[in-house]
């Protein structure tokens, strides 16, 4: 077997080195790495500085700035470093040695999820979600330090770092202390973050998960094999090493073809352009790890003068070739035509970008790619690859952290924003950084969290709107999130209390939930009475107001009533009255200036419309909602909800107004019976508020702040939020399938999020496409609602669930496929089937 050890062929005078099994030999603190070069003549290793890349969304960035922030790190570190660089008569070939080295590492290696132990779900969501792979991604910027042995030290300097030479084995570490204050402050401007030890060790075996770094390798000419164990190593020995094809199925064996990016054909494009985005490209197409280096070069001295030099060698040849009588060479034109367009970026007000020189990009794709030129072609981005053929291991040794190999013949010169801009700094993270698991991003597989809590503690609007049609998967999503906060401890270490409203007909099943139908609490005095359940007489008095005002007894006298009905409020809680009926009577008794009929008209429809009566209490004893810790399910029962909708609220007929204050009278109930408590109120007909005025919208949300309550709302229509200006109550949106162009466009406007005519025609598409051979439906995987195969019979298979665009508190907007346990999913489902066998279980255990 051939060995792992990169330093197997070194010379046999440094036969008594420990054999390193990578190029890393030592870590210290501040992310300083000594590297393991036995083979330098001098035994004097190279000294890296490494540091963290900060990774955000850049294909999925919501706008052009989002992209621009995902690179800004990056463009920033090349510029510092370019700054650091001394020219010398800004010519390449003098000033090449002060220019920095560097060194990129990507890692994306598909694992287990893993929630943290500091989540109060861990154990749970290990248990629903056993086989959910994630993508583990790092991104490690070294640069490489350089020995101060007695510049502007002294003699004792001098003297003691020869000393420190001789006694730590040829790494004098003070003389590099000097550049690494110089370059961990530049990097720390750039935004670059110390790299933890355990991320060090990561970046130093990715290819065995970042578990150990020394495992047994057999190179091909192509690719080359990878075992984690030696058992592993031993059954490929059993097998016969030549010839790979011939080897069974071995466990903990893997392979990795290693390829060099041999040209990138970008001609002057935009960096908004999503050509640029060539790492995201690679990693869509099987990378595990793309390595990049090369020396940083300061773009607005020495390679103005470059490309100013070279565009004058052309010209000077083609005005000789004219001056012979002979045509310039086409070549030779486009070459000095793409030379002044270079110069005139480099050359433009501003600092023009830094330049990377000896360019080196290498790739090592999971499992054997034999076809480079078909990965290519699968590429949107502009690149060629080729397979380091014969040069699999050395490929590989290039890339490890530290390494003094290079085994890339294609190396170029490219502009920084050529890898600022690659989406190597792309991960498309979003949400919170604990709560309930929504699903995980498209991209990545990254799970994305919605803390109750996260909007109170930063200040943002606490209301989240869920914005979906019918059969895009909302009701499920709603389920989902209550299950989960109901198990969540708060931060009074209490469970959760979640109150669902369900204002529907066909009825919803939460495990665990305790069910309320409105069947029975309608027949309850003043049960959703706003003075009897508002911790604040002042929130009660308003909205008590408003309840009265929406129902409107007094029909074309109005606007005539709402002075003296506050004040016939205000005087009946200030006499002690507990519910509205009460504050009423004391107010008609005790104060003469009230319009005739005003009260009297209140409890004639009461009298009339028996839903009212749960709303204007008039028994001083009566109760109000009261909701235990777990799920409150309100549901509809066979009480008939007659909602307004479509009609302004104004001109519907008595009974549906009252239908319309009774639903927000319920929400407004839940949100005060939950106070204090982290509580979290689901409700599905959210226009409801987004229909009416901005006073019922802000009043939701004033009370759900100095509550600490967190209101999600759910609707099919998202152009009433929009009409009536209520987006800056809403601080996160969940936006599902929306088959009508006009709401899904209002979607996300109100989201403040311009998404362009791609987004839109995802949110607006079917869930199928065409037809598969055998004449099925096939699934449309641009579309954002649940996806099946239709199997033999008729029968469907799901085989991704619904997508989401997820709007966080951060402004980031990433789609999120709804990953709801396929055991949990049961317990939601209302199809007929999975209710009888409810059902009958419910029996069993009873």
């Amino acid at each position: 077997m051939a060995k792992p050890q990169i330093v197997e062929d070194f010379k046999a005078g440094y036969a008594q080195v420990p054999l390193w099994p990578t190029t890393l030999r030592k870590i210290l603190p501040g992310g300083i790495l000594v590297g393991a070069d036995p083979s330098s003549s001098t035994r004097v290793p190279s000294v890296w500085m490494y540091r963290r890349v900060p990774l955000s969304p850049m294909i999925d960035a919501p706008d052009l700035a989002g992209v621009y922030s995902s690179a800004a790190t990056l463009e920033m570190a090349f510029s510092q470093l370019a700054a650091l660089a001394s020219p010398k008569m800004n010519r390449r070939q003098a000033s090449k040695g002060s220019y920095r080295e560097f060194h990129c590492l990507l890692i994306n290696v598909p694992r287990l999820f893993l929630p943290g132990r500091e989540h109060a779900l861990s154990d749970w969501m290990m248990r629903a979600w056993p086989d959910q792979i994630v993508d583990h991604r790092i991104c490690l910027f070294g640069v490489r330090l350089g020995a101060d042995m007695g510049t502007d030290r002294g003699w004792r300097g001098a003297i003691e770092a020869v000393a420190e030479t001789f006694s730590s084995e040829g790494v004098p570490l003070s003389a590099y202390m000097r550049d690494a204050d110089i370059v961990g402050k530049t990097l720390d401007r750039a935004g670059l973050q110390v790299a933890s030890e355990s991320e060090i060790r990561f970046g130093d075996a990715w290819w065995n998960h970042g578990r150990y770094a020394d495992t047994p390798f057999v190179p091909h000419s192509g690719h080359l094999h990878v075992f984690n164990d030696m058992e592993a190593g031993s059954a490929a020995v059993r097998a016969g090493l030549v010839d790979c094809k011939n080897w069974p199925k071995i466990p903990g064996q893997g392979a990795l073809t290693m390829a060099t990016v041999s040209s990138l054909d970008y001609d002057m494009v935009d960096v908004a352009d999503a050509r640029c985005r060539w790492a995201c490209d690679l990693l869509d197409n099987g990378a595990l790890a793309i390595s990049l280096r090369g020396r940083v070069e300061p773009g607005d001295k020495v390679t103005r003068h470059e490309i100013r030099r070279q565009r004058n060698v052309y010209r000077r040849d083609i005005n000789e070739r004219a001056a012979a009588g002979k045509m310039s060479r086409p070549e030779q034109e486009e070459k000095f035509f793409q030379l002044e367009q270079l110069e005139s970026v480099y050359s433009a007000e501003g600092s023009p970008p830094a330049t990377l020189t000896d360019f080196s990009a290498l790739v090592a794709f999971d499992g054997i790619k034999a076809d480079m030129a078909r990965a290519s072609a699968n590429m949107y981005a502009p690149v060629g690859l080729n397979v380091m053929a014969h040069r699999q291991f050395p490929a590989l040794s290039e890339m490890m952290l530290c390494s003094p190999a290079r085994a890339n013949p294609n190396l170029k010169d490219v502009p920084a924003t050529v890898v600022s801009y690659s989406g190597i700094s792309d991960l498309s993270t979003v949400g919170d950084k604990d709560g309930a698991l929504l699903g995980f991003t498209e991209r990545g597989s990254q799970p994305a969290y919605l803390s109750p809590t996260a909007a109170s503690g930063t200040d943002s609007a606490p209301l989240l709107l869920v914005v979906g049609a019918t059969g895009s998967g909302k009701t499920f999503l709603l389920q989902n999130l209550a299950f989960q906060f109901a198990k969540m401890p708060n931060r009074r270490g209490e469970g959760t209390p979640v109150v669902f409203i369900n204002p529907k007909s066909q009825p919803l099943y939460i495990p665990g939930a305790t069910s309320h139908s409105l069947d029975d609490l309608i027949g309850v005095d003043g049960v959703f009475d706003p003075i009897r359940f508002s911790t604040e007489p002042a929130n009660g008095i308003s909205l008590a107001s408003s309840l009265l005002l929406t129902i409107n007894p007094w029909g074309t006298k109005r606007t005539d009533m709402e002075a003296p009905l506050l004040a016939a409020l205000t005087h009946g809680v200030s006499r002690g009255a507990t519910c509205t009926g009460q504050a009423l009577e004391i107010a008609e008794r005790e104060l003469a200036d009230l319009p005739p009929d005003m009260v009297k008209s209140v409890f004639s429809v009461i009298d009339a419309v028996p839903m009212a009566r749960a709303l204007v209490g008039r028994n001083p004893a009566g109760e109000s909602l009261r909701v235990a810790s777990g799920i409150t399910l309100i549901q509809a029962g066979t009480t008939p909800i007659d909602l307004p909708e479509g009609t302004k609220e104004d001109s519907a007929p008595l009974a549906q107004r009252v239908a319309l204050a009774l639903l927000r009278q319920i929400v407004y109930a839940s949100q005060s019976a939950l106070a204090g408590r982290d509580g979290v109120v689901f409700f599905d007909e959210a226009w409801i508020f987004t229909s009416s005025s901005p006073r019922e919208l802000d009043q939701l949300g004033r009370l759900a702040r100095s509550l600490q309550v967190m209101p999600i709302m759910a609707t099919q229509r998202a152009t009433d939020a929009v009409s009536t200006n209520l987006t800056n109550y809403i601080s996160r949106f969940l936006i599902l399938a929306v088959g009508d162009p006009v709401e899904a466009r209002a979607a996300m406007a109100a989201a403040g999020w311009d998404g362009g005519d791609d987004k839109l025609a995802r949110i607006t598409a079917s869930a199928t496409i065409g037809a598969t051979s055998d004449g099925n439906p096939a699934p449309n995987w641009g579309s954002l609602r649940a996806l099946h195969e239709v199997g033999p019979g008729g029968k469907r298979k799901l085989v991704r669930g619904s997508v989401c665009f997820y709007k966080d508190l951060d402004g980031r907007v990433v789609p999120v496929e709804i990953n709801v346990p396929p055991a949990l999913a049961k317990q939601f489902s209302t199809n007929p089937d999975d209710i009888a066998r409810r059902e009958a279980e419910n029996k069993s255990t009873t």
